[in-house]
């Protein structure tokens, strides 16, 4: 349920760029791009199209694939990376094999950052899982509808997506807004209704 304020995301990315850049290139994927961590892990060389901006994400959950758009901090990030070959994983564990999960790194960074601190509720703690909740409530907030969040996330069915359509309520407000801006202004709406013989 928790996503993280700006300030946050940046001290974050931060601290991580000091501690493992391979830990904080993952964190900034997932938060560019929504993608969880299994799909990082999955990611292959052969799977980038840093060109045209787009990620190939294969096997993702429920066995469908998708694509993911690069930001313009994405694709600097993968072309100052050592290229390997297309079967070669873009992200890979200490022994050069795939990953299987994320480092303790980033835990520990967390708790140095007290991101967590007061908080008893763990639904509201912050994880790696965090950074795509983030990614896409910050779609939400910016007006994005549903289907193009789910769409980017892969969710299955809307219902999982439902749970940002509460951040959105700003850009509906807004919607109201321009409609009352094209209302014509009357004195008093009740009392200016003309009937069919022309009488009010």
């Amino acid at each position: 349920q928790r996503f993280m304020t700006p300030d946050e995301e940046q001290a974050l990315l931060a601290k991580l760029s000091t501690k493992s850049p391979q830990v904080h290139d993952i964190a900034l994927l997932s938060l560019r791009t929504g993608m969880r961590a299994s799909e990082i892990f999955n990611l292959k060389w052969g799977h980038l199209d840093i060109e045209n901006g787009r990620i190939l994400i294969m096997d993702a959950k429920g066995d469908k694939s998708r694509i993911a758009f690069m930001t313009e901090d994405i694709k600097t990030m993968f072309n100052n990376m050592i290229r390997l070959g297309p079967d070669a994983y873009v992200f890979h564990s200490s022994t050069g094999g795939k990953m299987k999960e994320v480092s303790n790194t980033f835990a520990r960074t967390v708790n140095e950052l007290k991101l967590n601190e007061g908080i008893s509720d763990s639904r509201r703690h912050v994880c790696f899982h965090t950074c795509r909740h983030t990614f896409a409530s910050r779609l939400a907030e910016s007006g994005v509808d549903l289907y193009t969040i789910k769409t980017l996330l892969g969710h299955s069915t809307i219902t999982l997506t439902e749970r940002y359509s509460h951040l959105g309520e700003g850009t509906l407000q807004n919607a109201i807004r321009t409609l009352e801006q094209g209302i014509p202004k009357t004195r008093d709406s009740r009392n200016n209704v003309v009937s069919l013989n022309g009488k009010k």
